[in-house]
């Protein structure tokens, strides 16, 4: 969908067009500087709705259509009917008896005629094309919360067990992550559905013609549309597939994987659906996949790409993610955060999301628990070498990228580009037992710190060497040196290597004593990238 430009917002003087009525009500105008809309109002009844379309007939017009009440509150909005053409469409039910006012305007500075059609008619007979469009006739099945809609004909026929089953989940992940959690259930969407009911549509996204995506959420913020960012909070729906067929997968804990990760989408758009940095979204709800359904969830095949790239900048996104995944398998922060904090500190994040952007929502949640975020994004790096998460035994054999190894005394550099915007390298320290001075030279970023982890059975202790101190290795089954690069902005499309090199010479000084200990139960030695 494109982005929506500022629209100016003016009404037509003169007659009051016709009210719409029963049956199919057809009018004809022009949208230009003159006239950049026009409303039509539309009398219902309780348990009626109407389909709206509008149609460009001459000019460069692109239509808009929105719904309003007598309040002059947006109720539903469309922009482009389908991807062939820019004309509308837009659906609406109406949950009291009332009249409405449907308004027509253009996307940006188009003008042209259009005609416009507005056929009333009972709810049950509605299909909202301006969300989803079936294949075959449409029908829908109820929970207390939830609304699945699907139809058993077309390329997206379902049976009906699977609809069961899909209702079946997304009333446990409301359990778990609303009345459970204490997420905000996400903001009504107006009965634009049907009834006040959260809207579920399966319909055939995963297919061998051309793959597809496992599910989407899609906020429905109408005042944006029009031209108005007084809020950053949206109504939504989400889809998910018809079948999840797809080979080497089972089907039915990949389908509730995806119903937790984009139902919790659906919660985030009522804190805040327009947050800059994109990766809170995507790590968040990759994060709930696992806390929701742990034997079904599907977070940890991102684990790989984090692991991989762990120089790259933390929350990298667009053109600064060399894989366009790395937002997902960060949802191990946010296990890191649960670790550390408790799992109500991310919902705080959450919170504090609607309030701040960029990086402060994070900093006002880690500061109400006395941390920082260097201190908490480099607990989360170390805890990375050791793998120190509860769905480890998941992980399989991965383990973050090993840049170097260090060997002997001496000046060493690293082996890869450096490292990123909040993002770290690690170095193995392969020396025999002794004392060690340990510093960063010859650095091009001021803001490199240097840490230091032993391993030793099933546990690790971890050094904060600053620019450079003195430890002791003793009896350490592997030592590493972590390099992180401190400082941050918040453009996270773009992202910058720092170099260095590390200096290794005896130990001068009282070694330092270890600022906390690290479980090592799952660890696994790091090896180098082929």
């Amino acid at each position: 969908m494109r982005r929506f430009g500022i629209l100016l917002i003016l009404f037509m003087l003169g007659a009051m067009p016709a009210l719409a009525e029963s049956g199919i009500t057809e009018y004809r105008g022009k949208i230009d500087e003159k006239t950049p809309t026009m409303r039509y109002p539309v009398k219902l009844e309780f348990g009626e709705g109407f389909i709206a379309i509008a149609e460009a007939t001459s000019g460069d017009l692109d239509t808009q259509l929105f719904v309003y009440n007598a309040q002059d509150e947006i109720l539903a909005h469309n922009d482009d009917r389908n991807r062939e053409d820019y004309n509308s469409e837009v659906a609406f039910i109406a949950n009291a008896t009332d009249t409405y006012f449907l308004e027509i305007t253009s996307y940006e500075a188009t003008m042209g005629d259009y005609y416009l059609t507005v056929d009333i008619m009972p709810a049950n007979q509605i299909q909202d094309n301006s969300r989803i469009g079936f294949s075959g006739m449409p029908t829908f099945y109820d929970t207390p919360n939830f609304r699945v809609h699907y139809t058993l004909g077309g390329a997206d026929f379902v049976t009906e067990e699977y609809v069961k089953l899909v209702a079946q989940t997304m009333e446990e992940v409301y359990q778990l992550q609303v009345l459970g959690m204490g997420w905000k259930m996400p903001p009504s969407d107006s009965a634009r559905g049907g009834d006040g009911r959260y809207d579920v549509y399966l319909i055939d996204l995963v297919n061998e013609l051309d793959g597809g995506i496992l599910g989407f959420a899609r906020p429905e913020n109408f005042e944006r549309a029009r031209g108005n960012a007084i809020r950053n909070t949206s109504a939504s729906f989400l889809a998910l597939d018809n079948n999840y067929e797809l080979e080497d997968e089972n089907p039915i804990p990949l389908m509730r994987s995806t119903a937790a990760h984009e139902f919790h989408h659906a919660i985030q758009f009522g804190y805040d659906d327009n947050e800059p940095h994109f990766w809170y979204y995507e790590a968040t709800a990759t994060w709930m996949e696992a806390v929701t359904f742990p034997s079904a969830q599907d977070a940890t095949r991102y684990v790989e790409y984090v692991f991989d790239y762990p120089e790259i900048c933390f929350g990298a996104q667009q053109n600064a993610d060399p894989t366009g995944l790395l937002m997902y398998g960060t949802w191990m922060f946010m296990q890191s955060m649960a670790d550390n904090y408790g799992y109500d500190s991310v919902r705080q994040l959450w919170e504090n999301i609607a309030l701040y952007d960029g990086w402060e929502p994070l900093i006002q949640t880690i500061s109400a628990y006395d941390d920082n975020l260097i201190h908490a994004i480099a607990r989360y790096h170390l805890q990375n070498i050791v793998r120190d998460y509860k769905y480890t035994p998941v992980f399989k054999e991965e383990t973050v990228w090993l840049d170097s190894t260090i060997t002997a005394l001496g000046l060493w550099s690293h082996a890869g580009a450096g490292v990123q915007e909040l993002g770290a390298n690690y170095i193995e320290l392969a020396l025999i037992n002794g004392i060690y001075d340990i510093s960063l030279e010859n650095t091009n970023q001021n803001e490199l710190q240097l840490w230091a982890l032993g391993v030793s059975g099933d546990v690790a202790d971890v050094y904060d060497l600053g620019k450079g101190g003195t430890i002791i290795i003793k009896n350490y089954d592997h030592v590493y040196l972590m390099v992180m690069n401190n400082h941050y902005d918040d453009d996270l499309s773009y992202c910058e290597y720092a170099t260095y090199q590390i200096h290794v010479g005896v130990g001068t000084s009282q070694p330092l004593a270890p600022a906390y200990q690290q479980f090592a139960e799952f660890f696994i030695p790091l090896v180098g990238q082929d």
